[in-house]
């Protein structure tokens, strides 16, 4: 059994023995996400929103394009696709 965990992760945790169905929610193939909520000391505008588009380039590599949305000044939601780093 593999589990996962980000530091500080919330939600559900499904467990099973079904191989066909494990591959199906975690195959990198089906293009899994995963929406983190973000609080900001700062707050973000457009330009913020058009970087995470086109993709954030990381010491490693460029992240594929996410999804950044704003919820207010504090408050932020961010959805990235597994497999991120494209090398």
């Amino acid at each position: 059994m593999h589990i996962n965990v980000d530091k500080d992760t919330e939600g559900l945790l499904l467990v099973t023995n079904n191989g066909q169905f494990n591959h199906e929610l975690m195959s990198l193939h089906k293009h899994a996400s995963k929406t983190y909520e973000v609080i900001l000391k700062y707050p973000i505008d457009e330009s913020d929103i058009e970087v995470f588009k086109e993709g954030v380039k990381l010491s490693d590599g460029k992240v594929k394009p996410a999804i950044l949305e704003k919820v207010n000044d504090t408050l932020s939601y961010v959805t990235i696709y597994e497999e991120s780093i494209i090398k």
